[in-house]
């Protein structure tokens, strides 16, 4: 497993702490099934039309139209690396809702060993899929 950033933490009242051990997940996601269907696709395709551009996340209470923070990651060597808290331009965008990441987070293993529960849509629709 290629390293990346893992933070372990029961404190989740911070929505950065929150947003990188949702980020922690999808990445143990993309890893314990990346030689699979479709996950494999999709890091084969990120990685061609993806790689090192700038995705912004959204983070939303109740209203995707009104987000109360922002951060930015890149895809890069089939994973999504944390790049800074707040919004740098991004090549793409996505939203998330807060209380799905804290379910995401409070249930980790759940959601490594079924990917499908994860929100995969604003990927698949960049890359085509």
């Amino acid at each position: 497993m290629q390293g990346f950033l893992r933070i372990e933490t029961q404190d989740h009242s911070s929505t950065e702490t929150l947003f990188l051990e949702y980020l922690n997940t999808l990445n143990q996601a993309l890893d314990a099934h990346r030689e699979e269907a479709p996950y494999k696709q999709l890091i084969d395709l990120g990685q061609k039309l993806m790689d090192d551009k700038k995705i912004g996340i959204a983070i939303y209470k109740s209203d995707p139209s009104s987000p109360h923070d922002f951060y930015t990651v890149k895809f890069t060597d089939g994973r999504l690396a944390f790049v800074s808290h707040g919004k740098e331009a991004p090549d793409h965008s996505w939203k998330v809702k807060e209380s799905f990441m804290q379910d995401v987070v409070k249930d980790k293993q759940t959601y490594i060993q079924n990917p499908a529960k994860l929100d995969w849509d604003w990927l698949r629709s960049r890359l085509g899929i």
